[in-house]
């Protein structure tokens, strides 16, 4: 019986991490944006407007997946999240103007993408028990980190040999062929189902208070939280939204997919990393670390003028954004409990959502306004520091062992 529920547990982790691998294509939006921007010229500004949104709709889309997911089945909702994804995709090849774009990859696209990487994380974790809980959920979100890798050479190959048409086309269908199979192996287990090795591990974590979204509100410790996220966040999010259009401009090179290929290593690596480590050490000195060495990397990163020095600042990017993606859904755990995880996870990423607008968006206006990134590099500099700074009034919460 256990040996079955192993195997379960496996598969269902491994078809939450594929259906998360082909979820990240707003990792590589910059490919589209250059495309988007050549074809039908417009600023970059308005190219970053799908972008945009696409983060607001994907985090309110999260908010959304956990205030359902109770009610319905996991599976079901996988099903429905990468059917928009592929669906939104093939109708951005008939989309001409940012605004239709902002409907099929602002809203159809990024609300799929939501809702799949919403309900991963809870689908896998529940099969493995709470001392396990970091690793599981940093692999999980490793998936959609490591998307980049696959996308980043596929979409560029595509725009350049059959046009933004037929290449959204072919990326529409190919979710279909894919992820879409591999959600029928996201199941749930029996409500008196106990993970192996929960033995000391259930009777611990039982004594964490189970918060409530209404609850969580409530409580400063939420606030703490969503304005790290907010600001943190924000600051990678200008490396995905613009990296290619960086590369041009500070080392004039053309090969900026590649960058975004090592960004998406290092990006899924440092989630693994931040999952593992939120086992084993304080979560506030672990984040500290990150804020900070994000901080200078962004102070340094106007300086990069070689495809080498930027590439070793996009691995220092990517681990340290890595590691927030995967903190921040286990503190949410830790400090409120895994009962309601979904909706209140689902809540505290809106803050991502607002780092969506405030890194990208403002990163547009200033290279458009002043040709260079430099601006939106110290802007997300000071971000890091104000969060680096909020981590001193954390209080260590750390999940049972």
């Amino acid at each position: 019986m256990k040996q079955r529920e192993g195997r379960k547990a496996s598969r269902v982790l491994g078809a939450a991490i594929g259906v998360q691998f082909f979820s990240g294509i707003l990792y590589v939006w910059s490919i589209f944006k250059d495309h988007l921007i050549a074809r039908y010229q417009w600023t970059d500004a308005e190219a970053t407007i799908p972008y945009t949104i696409a983060n607001i709709v994907f985090a309110l889309s999260m908010f959304m997946a956990g205030l359902i997911l109770p009610k319905t089945s996991a599976r079901l909702m996988i099903t429905v999240g990468t059917g928009m994804l592929g669906l939104g995709l093939v109708l951005s090849a008939f989309a001409i103007t940012p605004w239709m774009w902002v409907i099929t990859m602002g809203f159809i696209v990024s609300a799929g993408i939501g809702i799949n990487n919403l309900v991963a994380t809870p689908a896998a974790i529940c099969w493995y028990p709470p001392s396990k809980r970091g690793s599981i959920i940093g692999l999980v979100v490793a998936g959609v980190a490591i998307a980049p890798v696959m996308y980043s050479p596929l979409t560029s190959f595509l725009f350049k040999t059959v046009g933004l048409t037929w290449g959204s086309i072919v990326l529409g269908l190919l979710v279909f062929l894919i992820p879409l199979p591999l959600a029928q192996l996201i199941a749930s287990p029996p409500d008196d189902f106990i993970p192996a090795g929960t033995s000391t591990d259930k009777a611990a974590d039982s004594s964490n208070t189970e918060v409530s979204c209404r609850q969580m509100i409530r409580k400063p410790e939420f606030y703490k939280l969503f304005v790290m996220f907010a600001f943190s966040a924000s600051a990678g999010l200008i490396l995905f939204g613009h990296l290619t259009r960086i590369v041009r401009l500070q080392a004039n090179w053309e090969g900026g997919f590649f960058l975004l290929m090592l960004l998406a290593v290092f990006n899924a690596a440092g989630r693994f990393m931040g999952g593992a480590a939120s086992d084993r050490m304080g979560n506030a000195a672990l984040l500290r670390l990150v804020f900070l060495s994000q901080a200078i990397n962004f102070a340094l990163f106007g300086f990069h003028r070689s495809p080498w020095t930027l590439g070793l600042g996009v691995a220092i990017a990517g681990i340290c954004y890595g590691a927030i993606l995967s903190v921040f859904p286990v503190l949410t755990a830790d400090y409120f409990g895994t009962k309601h995880l979904g909706a209140n996870y689902g809540l505290m990423f809106l803050a991502w959502g607002i780092g969506g607008v405030l890194g990208p968006q403002i990163a547009g206006s200033v290279f458009d306004a002043t040709g260079s990134y430099q601006k939106a590099y110290w802007l997300a500099v000071a971000l890091l520091i104000a969060a680096s700074l909020v981590t001193f009034t954390l209080k260590e919460k750390k999940s049972a062992t």
